[in-house]
Order: structure tokens, then sequence, then C-alpha cells
């Protein structure tokens, strides 16, 4: 039977009242959404701080803290371009339920936080992107065995790699998009005996993320 984790994504600062509650460390909306999404289900949840720039490593160390000793622990993503943010969250996390999630490098510009992960012992989500959205299921498969190639060179456990073949609705499909369907991303990363995250059959996981 297919296995489902769930990644709650509601702890961002696109939503005025988390980005209000980060910035003034006010304890009670976060924990209220962090509730929320727990007793709907979730098994991890995302804690998105944006770039914060300035004061990103205290945001996310008590994000961290905050969630873990009033939820046993419960496993985070970390969700930010600051990398010094997420190594800063990665000093405090209680890994008992679980391991830290980088979330998300890409085959371009952001390959470089699969190398975070690696060296935190932690997951990373990879978009099977590069500079933009994969035209077609060629360019998704080049992606993902850039993104691949990269953790295990640094030591990374295959398993250690989300994939995230960011799939369209198919309302906005373009044509050549059309093709692209959950059973055919699972095939493509069969073939490299890769495991993915959200739906877990006996040989692949995958990570739905509608854009």
């Amino acid at each position: 039977m297919a296995k489902f984790v769930t990644i709650g994504e509601r702890l961002s600062v696109t939503a005025p009242t988390v980005n209000k509650a980060f910035a003034a460390r006010d304890e009670e909306p976060i924990l209220k959404r962090a509730k929320q999404q727990l007793d709907a289900g979730a098994v991890y949840l995302d804690v998105n701080i944006g770039p914060a720039e300035n004061d990103g490593e205290d945001i996310m160390k008590w994000a961290v803290e905050l969630l873990q000793s009033n939820f046993d622990n419960v496993p985070l993503a970390l969700d930010t371009s600051n990398k010094k943010a997420i190594e800063a969250g990665i000093s405090v996390y209680n890994r008992s339920k679980g391991k830290p999630i980088v979330n998300s490098a890409d085959a371009a510009g952001r390959i470089e936080y699969v190398d975070l992960a690696a060296a935190n012992d932690a997951i990373v989500i990879a978009l099977c992107n590069g500079e933009g959205i994969a035209k077609d299921n060629d360019e998704r498969m080049m992606y993902c065995q850039t993104l691949l190639e990269r953790g295990m060179e640094h030591g990374m456990e295959p398993t250690d790699l989300w994939f995230d073949p960011l799939f369209l609705v198919v309302k906005g499909m373009q044509d050549k998009q059309m093709e692209v369907t959950i059973m055919v991303v699972f095939g493509l990363l069969q073939q490299v005996e890769v495991k993915h995250i959200i739906m877990e059959t006996q040989e692949v996981q995958a990570i739905c993320h509608l854009i």
C-alpha cells in the first residue's frame, strides 16, 4: 500500500499573518497554524521564512525550537534562500522523528543546496528544473540525473534526494507538457533507482507539487 508523507506549507511569509509573527517572534499564530496542519495529517511542516537576509539565522532557530518543543520534535522542512539560516536551523534541530529537509535545490543556480544538505546529513527537495521549467521528460531526466550525481559525489544516499518533477496543472499544460503524467515520471525515476517524496511504492517515492 502506498505511503504518503504530507508536508504542510502554511507557515510561510507569503501569508501576512505569518510574516508578521516571524518578525515579531509572536508564538501564537505560528503554533495555531502548525497545530491545524498536524491535526489535518501533516507529517512534516515547511518553515518558509523567505530570504530573511538580515535576521534569518535567528528567525529559523527560533522557529525550529518553537515548533519542535511544542509538537514532540515534529520533523521540519527549512525553506529559505539564506543558506546560513538553514544551517542555523539544523544546528538546533532534533532528529528523533526524522531528518531535516532542505527546501530546495535545482540543477542550476540552487544546486549548491544539494551540497548543503550533504554536509549536514539532511534530505533535500530537488526540483527537476534548471533556469526554467523543463520542456519535456528528456530534459526533466537530465536535471534529475545532474542532481543525483551531485548528491552522490558528496556522499548522499539516493533516498535523501526527494525529486519534484514540477507537474503543471493539466489545464495550463503546453503541448509538449501533455505527455507528462505521474506514471511517466515514476518510470523515469525507476530507471535511476531513486526514491522520491510524498508517494512511496516499493520502488519509488515522488513529490507532487503543482505550479
